[in-house]
């Protein structure tokens, strides 16, 4: 059998240079103003139909999954050159983080890897031409050396996971925040060498933000478990309680003499000023703002809506920068010059004084291979699929190999949690921003006017942040799909959303305070598991997490199963052909017999933990799951369970077309596992063989 594989894309000019660094002068090629699908690559098998299996069997299909999840970013002016570089980190679950430089003048980008790392959230100019990025699970402070081209060194963080921002003191040093010490630490710009300022406040663990004040001193805050501000003082190294007029703010920067934060002012004593020291926007019944990301130490960017100004110490008044809607864009850093750079989902933009649009660019690289978090399968047979953060999708052609891997579906952070289907056309819900929207991936893609994509709801404006149900389609297409409070905060809802219309109504608290982690339909009944944790919470304390049968209609509970000593029931399975509903408890297989409306007893001997993120199931008998590296199948009526074969890797995410097939993820690839014809029918082992 022979394997041919191909690898389009936009035509761009391409160089390496000595370090192996694939350059795209997108001056050349401008960047897109959509981000629309695109086909990167495929695979596919050429040749005569292959001899029936007599196992089941798997084949590596491709690398569908990619896209960038942008984290920081800070402009570098190269003086000699007179150019100003943008910086940006992206995350990626494999093989470090990555770092691009993007020429802004003419867009051309390079990127380079930081070995090591998963992602960076701190960055910081240096002096020689130089940043440095902080970096976690491996909690160091890398630095990229512009005049080398490259990164030259690393500073490691002692018992460190996690750095958060860098700023520079007033000795000089830069400065950033922890996790899980609490620590804050400082970085002699020449020396490289690393002081410990030790732990701020005990029991902090998080020493979320440090900010610079302008008499060199940082205010430092920390939690979770005993929040506050606090100020530190490199002249003698000690750490006070700071003054009561900067309670309630979370961070700021300096600008001029000041201290500023997104509404205050403060002198070099921490006095607030008012009237401000410059001028202020015309009444215009909005409220004005300071965007503390982009203000430095020359120029203060102020916002009064859509408009944005910039103004300095002994100007007149204020520079309009620009009037329009970033729709969703984020501003993340200025220039030497004055001009404002951000991104905006998987397009970075750069604004100069006086522009009238936003002029979006598409980097030239190619984006990383991420690792699934879900896998759905259409009524066609194609596989779609999304990374964890980057609101990117995939469809993969679910014989060929061959995908389409496509732009953000919406600009808000966080990631594409699950789909379903109408038809051909795909819904999806989007966690941390609590969006549901709509794609056809027959139409042409409009983003950018929200057409298609379309968001159809926004039900974070209810308080519901997190898709941790993810979305399924009943018989009756309707579409429901589960959601958690937002950070801080329990709670749980069901969202009813009519796929023609995009109509949505909310069922919230249907049970309890209880978050909804998993759902499944059949043709008379909607089933939901619920959760007692919360994102920034402890576990809810004396409740148990819950099975439930609701109405369709009514999204009201029939009838609940509560798991005492648990804490969360998800991955929910309808299996038609038995009319089961398949469940995880805290990992273990728990099965619901919808025609006696009752629970079965657990199976004997205990079948092995469910540990990837989703079971399947293939017009048999049967639930399917990953087990480490080995996908079990588990007969929903008698608990006869078997290991169907070994993966190449951890099973993740898990699905199965109608023909049959399944398709797992083992880290970023993906595999289609095929089934002898008679598989359905095949004896499994009985439950006393064991495991």
């Amino acid at each position: 059998m022979k394997r041919l594989f191909f690898c389009l894309t936009f035509l761009v000019t391409v160089s390496l240079n000595a370090n192996g660094e694939a350059t795209f002068d997108a001056s050349i090629t401008p960047g897109a103003t959509e981000s629309g699908p695109r086909i990167e690559f495929h695979q596919r098998v050429e040749g005569e139909e292959e001899p029936p299996l007599l196992a089941p069997a798997y084949e590596l299909m491709t690398q569908p999954c990619m896209g960038w999840r942008f984290q920081a970013g800070v402009t570098l002016y190269n003086a000699d050159a007179d150019r100003e570089l943008m910086l940006l980190t992206s995350s990626a679950e494999l093989g470090g983080a990555l770092l691009v430089i993007i020429a802004l003048e003419n867009n051309a980008n390079i990127s380079l890897q930081i070995p090591g790392t998963a992602g960076a959230w701190a960055m910081a100019p240096m002096k020689g031409d130089r940043v440095a990025i902080g970096t976690y699970f491996d909690g160091s402070i890398h630095i990229y050396n512009l005049p080398e081209n490259k990164l030259t060194d690393v500073v490691a963080i002692p018992g460190e996971a996690y750095i958060w921002n860098l700023v520079e003191g007033g000795d000089g040093r830069l400065y950033g925040g922890t996790y899980p010490g609490g620590k804050l630490v400082a970085l002699d710009q020449a020396t490289l060498k690393l002081e410990v300022c030790g732990q701020v406040a005990a029991p902090n663990r998080f020493l979320h933000e440090v900010s610079p004040l302008p008499d060199g001193r940082l205010l430092c805050r920390v939690g979770d478990e005993a929040p506050g501000l606090y100020l530190y003082d490199p002249a003698d190294k000690t750490f006070t309680a700071a003054p009561e007029n900067l309670a309630g703010i979370t961070g700021g920067t300096i600008w001029d003499t000041y201290f500023v934060t997104r509404g205050q002012i403060f002198n070099a004593e921490l006095e607030p000023i008012s009237p401000p020291p410059f001028t202020l926007p015309k009444a215009n019944g909005e409220d004005w703002s300071i965007l503390t990301a982009v203000t430095n130490k020359q120029f203060l960017f102020l916002q009064q809506g859509n408009a944005v100004y910039r103004y300095q110490a002994g100007d007149k008044g204020l520079t309009r920068v620009y009037d329009f809607d970033l729709r969703g864009g984020t501003l993340l850093t200025s220039t030497e010059k004055g001009s404002l750079a951000g991104i905006r989902g998987q397009q970075y933009f750069h604004i100069k004084t006086g522009d009238e649009v936003l002029s979006r660019q598409q980097l030239n690289i190619a984006s990383p291979p991420r690792i699934p978090t879900f896998l759905q399968t259409d009524a066609t047979g194609q596989v779609w699929g999304g990374p964890d953060r980057g609101q990117t999708l995939f469809f993969m052609d679910g014989r060929t190999g061959v995908f389409v891997s496509m732009g953000s579906v919406t600009p808000s952070p966080g990631g594409v949690v699950d789909v379903a289907f109408a038809g051909t056309v795909a819904y999806g819900v989007c966690s941390p921003g609590g969006e549901i929207f709509r794609l056809d991936i027959d139409r042409p893609w409009h983003e950018w006017d929200g057409k298609n994509p379309e968001i159809l709801h926004r039900v974070s404006e209810h308080g519901y942040s997190r898709a941790t149900g993810g979305i399924i389609a009943s018989t009756a297409m309707q579409l429901y799909s589960g959601w958690s409070a937002a950070a801080g905060t329990y709670g749980g809802a069901i969202a009813v959303t009519e796929p023609e219309s995009g109509k949505t109504r909310l069922a919230e608290h249907p049970l309890g305070r209880q978050a909804i982690s998993g759902l499944a339909a059949d043709d008379h009944y909607l089933f939901a598991g619920t959760t007692l944790a919360g994102e920034d919470l402890p576990v809810m304390p004396d409740e148990s997490p819950q099975f439930a049968v609701l109405g369709l209609d009514t999204v009201q509970p029939y009838q609940n199963h509560a798991f005492s000593g648990a804490v969360t029931v998800d991955r929910l399975l309808y299996n038609v052909k038995v009319g089961r509903v398949a469940m995880a408890v805290d990992g273990r297989l728990h099965v619901f017999n919808i025609t006696e409306m009752k629970m079965q007893p657990p199976f004997e001997p205990a079948l092995p933990e469910i540990t990837s993120p989703a079971m399947a199931t293939r017009n048999d008998a049967c639930a399917y799951y990953g087990h480490s590296d080995k996908i079990i199948r588990v007969h929903l009526e008698t608990g006869a369970r078997e290991e169907v074969l070994q993966m190449p890797g951890t099973v993740g995410a898990l699905t199965a077309n109608a023909e049959g097939d399944l398709y797992a993820a083992c880290g970023v690839d993906i595999y289609r596992v095929r089934f002898p014809e008679n598989y359905t029918d095949t004896f499994i082992s009985q439950p006393d063989a064991g495991n």
